[in-house]
């Protein structure tokens, strides 16, 4: 797993906005901050500028337990917009440029893919915050999606790829003519969707990561506990520099838009290396793909330019009037994107996603948490009903194997239920003489009278044998 690259947000504007939504939160999270300054400046900056051929827009997905706080996204954007709109708590040295921010906020529900596309005739670049967003992925990428609810998806998918300088959204044609929608050049839509674990997990599926939606968010995965509250909540205040700042951004982005022109941000010779074509992240995404199938190449299949796309932000944000993208810019980028395919990677080998699961997921699941068991230290097994001499001896006990498997999605949505397949895939590993179950003498001389299982066959149960 790679480090949290939350916990050091980049400098420049995208890591100033993100310490102000930190600050404002009542119960503050580095991720959800940033989650929330990433969507808002791509919103206002993603038509003007562009990397490797395309603008910067983003689709950003927070998936956090409820009550973490993930409204504080929305909501310090949103008092980010109402300060620097109001002259009343600074010297009144801001420029008067920014009635275009309000613009830059866009619905916070989107109905259809055809209102979707009209309200990009009146603003080009704009960013969505869109909540419970998991169920809203479930609805459009369901295999008996309705015509609408297709549609949506279709122009969420198209709308990833066609921000840059040349691209174009064609018109579509209903036969209801008053559904039918213009051409509308290099829309850079944006989009923030917040979800529960609950609410997007169970509907996770190989198939719906083949559609290639959820491959073109990042996600931002918070797992930690809720925090405690903020008490200068209230109180918190961008800084003078920070709004000066942004709202000579708004006005450039304005004046861009305005003429159809965009500025092209370009790698440095050192990011070039590590983010260009062909380079470390292209490499590393490249090898993946190849080497893997199914959802991991998916989810890797756009790591290349989402890091460019992130980079670039930073970048400008840094030096709107010249950005560059530097070496631990790209470094920083690919590791917010890295970060958030391995969360969600993670969940699929574990078997907590999906609906529907077949037996070679099941012990694929099963193996990995024997692994797990051999593998982590005693004390950091949670309520482990087990002794210290049966973990060193690698005697895996029943009750850890119902701790750990029966919640989880691949046994507990077998259609049998999770205790049925959890038995039967215990005892296929007892067939297949990978397992063998204690004797009452052997148990007695552990102090347990509970079912448990030695190590039969110690290969079937490496890191290798997981995968």
């Amino acid at each position: 797993m790679t480090a949290n690259p939350f916990r050091n947000p980049p400098p420049g504007l995208l890591g100033e906005l993100a310490d102000f939504i930190y600050r404002a939160a009542p119960r503050p999270v580095p991720e959800i901050a940033l989650a929330g300054a990433v969507a808002y400046m791509s919103g206002i900056t993603g038509r003007a500028f562009n990397v490797s051929g395309t603008g910067l827009n983003q689709y950003v997905l927070l998936v956090a337990e409820t009550g973490r706080g993930k409204e504080g996204a929305r909501s310090g954007v949103l008092r980010f917009v109402g300060y620097t709109k109001s002259g009343a708590w600074h010297d009144g040295d801001i420029p008067n440029q920014l009635p275009t921010v309000d613009e830059h906020m866009g619905p916070a529900d989107i109905a259809s893919g055809q209102a979707l596309i009209k309200y990009l005739g009146t603003s080009r670049s704009f960013v969505a915050f869109v909540g419970e967003f998991g169920h809203t992925i479930e609805r459009i990428c369901h295999p008996r999606a309705s015509a609408s609810d297709v549609t949506l998806r279709k122009v969420l998918l198209d709308l990833f790829n066609l921000s840059g300088e040349h691209d174009v959204l064609h018109p579509t044609i209903y036969s209801d003519k008053a559904n039918n929608t213009d051409a509308v050049d290099s829309p850079a839509f944006s989009l923030f969707g917040e979800t529960s674990p609950q609410a997007l997990y169970p509907h996770l599926s190989e198939s719906m990561v083949a559609l290639g939606l959820l491959p073109r968010f990042t996600p931002i995965v918070y797992e930690g506990p809720r925090t405690a509250q903020n008490p200068d909540a209230q109180r918190a205040l961008p800084t003078g520099q920070t709004v000066r700042r942004f709202a000579d951004l708004v006005a450039r982005c304005a004046h861009l838009n305005a003429r159809n022109a965009v500025v092209h941000v370009p790698l440095s010779r050192d990011a070039y290396d590590f983010a260009g074509p062909g380079g470390y992240v292209d490499s590393i995404a490249d090898g993946i793909i190849n080497a893997e199938a199914g959802v991991m190449a998916e989810l890797w299949n756009r790591a290349h330019i989402k890091t460019l796309k992130l980079a670039a932000l930073v970048a400008v944000g840094r030096d709107h009037a010249a950005p560059e993208i530097s070496l631990p810019e790209a470094q920083w980028a690919f590791a917010v994107v890295q970060h958030g395919i391995e969360a969600l990677a993670r969940k699929f080998d574990a078997g907590e996603v999906g609906e529907t699961t077949d037996e070679a997921k099941q012990e694929k699941v099963f193996v990995a948490s024997v692994v797990r068991y051999l593998a982590e230290e005693y004390h950091k097994l949670p309520r482990l009903r087990a002794t210290r001499e049966m973990h060193a001896d690698h005697i895996v006990p029943l009750s850890y194997l119902q701790q750990d498997l029966l919640q989880k999605s691949a046994f507990k949505k077998d259609r049998l239920g999770a205790n049925v397949a959890l038995k039967r895939t215990i005892q296929s590993f007892l067939d297949g003489g990978d397992l063998q179950e204690l004797g009452r003498a052997d148990l007695q001389s552990y102090g347990t009278r509970g079912k448990a299982y030695g190590i039969a066959n110690a290969k079937r149960f490496t890191s290798e044998g997981s995968s």
